[in-house]
């Protein structure tokens, strides 16, 4: 690591390449490895790099999720999605890794990919109540699939009471952070919210 510090990464890729040849096993040298990549801003040798890691350390959860940022970083979102569900299978009770996995799916556009993208916002509310994030995602996806010609009228409808119970959430959480003035302007706004035609 002093090789970083001074700026000398050729020369830290070469010990760290050197190191793990020797050792096929040492996660430090290989990881510090892909560090080096990424400052350099070398994200497809990165990429590369993590997924060479991955077929010998596949319960590598960090790792995964590393993957899943530089596969987003150059707009890869299918290839992000699935490494966001390995995540996933490691952690199925993280909010976090559902809200994550929702955000890529949406995305990646289409009807079936914000279906999905509303199922695990969804999910992300379920396990924290007060996920905000995860709330506003909800209302965008259920909105969108609520006008969408691709759903059945079905559907629709119930896409449209999870978009009202999510904004309905939304307007209660920050009612309760608000002064009477800020509630009387909440107030105002689930007034147009109601009036709003979907």
């Amino acid at each position: 690591m002093n090789l970083e510090a001074d700026g000398k990464f050729d020369d830290a890729i070469r010990m760290y390449e050197a190191l793990t040849k020797a050792d096929e096993t040492d996660t430090l040298s290989r990881k510090r490895l892909i560090a080096i990549l990424k400052t350099q801003k070398k994200y497809r040798d990165a990429i590369e790099e993590l997924t060479d890691y991955l077929k010998t350390f596949q319960n590598d959860q960090e790792a995964w999720l590393e993957l899943v940022e530089l596969y987003c970083h150059e707009l890869d979102y299918n290839k992000a999605s699935f490494c966001m569900e390995e995540a996933l299978i490691h952690h199925p009770h993280n909010h976090l890794y559902h809200q994550r996995y929702a955000e890529i799916r949406y995305a990646l556009g289409g009807f079936e990919n914000i279906d999905t993208a509303r199922t695990h916002f969804a999910k992300a509310v379920q396990l924290c109540r007060w996920n905000t994030d995860a709330l506003y995602g909800m209302c965008i996806c259920a909105s969108h699939l609520a006008i969408s010609q691709k759903a059945t009228a079905q559907k629709r409808r119930d896409n449209q009471r999870y978009g009202e119970w999510a904004s309905n959430q939304l307007i209660e959480k920050h009612s309760d952070k608000l002064g009477a003035e800020g509630r009387s302007k909440v107030k105002n706004i689930s007034l147009l919210l109601e009036q709003l035609q979907v």
